[in-house]
């Protein structure tokens, strides 16, 4: 019977695995759009916004104009004032009618000037303005600027795979911002229809993406059906693994995750957390925080609060009311860059 080495053999198919190259993993991307998240997400920087910054601008160009001209003696110079007063106030006209009553042409007169700021805010890359660019580059990447509407999440994955190689396989971080204010949910939830867009991009998708869903242990406490959601669409592989983002206003040893842990450990399921500072955080009041129970039968619960020196004195007196009405359930900790700042 002959022998033959098999690592010396001349297999063709070995040497061809030797040149494919494995694929690239991006293991923190999102894709969800403006529809999908909370009014207080980066404190409303999307182009509505602008519109008043533009009204706001007209008019005050309008008032200085005005002054101006009162000031002026030369004819001819004052005669060029009035014509740009005439100006400034037909555009002002112009920008409230469009606003009113033609949204669309609207939208496209404003998309030109709108889209130059903010392709140049976006390459802003100093660390002063670092903030900014990234607010920008948001809204460049998630918000037709043409159209003036968000783009679909579809839309944004493809243009996310475009700045990769062929073979990029992505984890797509889902986002649950209902509770990031008042622990309450808002009367218009869009978190739904997020992880259900995500779920046909996933169909269409099967190899590529990789979703992961966010649970927020108040939606747990509030949504009876929602674990079996989260157990029906893992166990058909719409999801492979599990966000949570404690910075929304829970932690991340909450006990009424212990089911969605417990699901992860059966289904050997990776979990996420979030926990770096961003522009998504809790955004509610500390009395309406401090005002919940302690989770899972505790005596008490922690609230830190950084940089409490920042604080004014009527600030500081507040929250020191606060901290007298819910001594029974709450304990505070303050940090500060100097003492001196802090009230007694």
């Amino acid at each position: 019977m002959e022998k033959h080495d098999l690592s010396k053999s001349n297999n063709p198919n070995k040497n061809q695995d030797k040149n494919i190259k494995p694929p690239f993993f991006n293991t923190h991307s999102h894709i969800f759009n403006f529809d999908h998240v909370h009014s207080h997400f980066l404190k409303g920087m999307i182009p509505k916004s602008v519109q008043l910054l533009e009204i706001v601008f007209l008019l005050a160009s309008i008032a200085a104009i005005f002054i101006v001209c009162n000031k002026i003696n030369t004819l001819w110079i004052k005669f060029l004032v009035i014509i740009l007063l005439i100006i400034f106030i037909s555009l002002l006209i112009f920008l409230i009618y469009v606003t009113i009553f033609q949204p669309k042409l609207n939208r496209i007169l404003r998309s030109v000037c709108f889209r130059w700021i903010i392709k140049y805010l976006a390459n802003m890359s100093s660390k002063k303005f670092d903030s900014i660019g990234r607010y920008a580059n948001l809204i460049l990447h998630s918000y037709d600027l043409k159209k003036g509407e968000a783009k679909t999440q579809e839309e944004i994955f493809k243009n996310l795979q475009s700045y990769y190689p062929q073979n990029t396989k992505f984890v797509t971080l889902t986002m649950d911002m209902d509770y990031m204010v008042n622990c309450k949910e808002p009367q218009k939830s869009t978190f739904d229809d997020q992880l259900e867009q995500i779920k046909i991009i996933k169909e269409n998708n099967e190899n590529t993406i990789y979703p992961f869903i966010h649970i927020d242990p108040r939606r747990l406490a509030m949504d009876s059906e929602f674990l079996e959601y989260i157990t029906k669409n893992i166990n058909s592989k719409a999801f492979q693994g599990i966000k949570i983002y404690p910075a929304l206003g829970y932690f991340p040893f909450d006990r009424r995750l212990k089911a969605v842990y417990d699901l992860a450990l059966e289904k050997n399921l990776p979990i996420t957390a979030h926990c770096s500072i961003g522009p998504v955080f809790y955004r509610g009041k500390i009395k309406d925080f401090a005002a919940t129970l302690p989770f899972g039968g505790a005596e008490f619960k922690i609230i830190f609060l950084d940089e409490s020196d920042a604080l004014t004195s009527d600030a500081q007196n507040a929250l020191r009311r606060t901290m007298e009405n819910y001594a029974r359930t709450c304990r505070f900790i303050l940090s500060c860059n100097y003492s001196s700042k802090i009230i007694e």
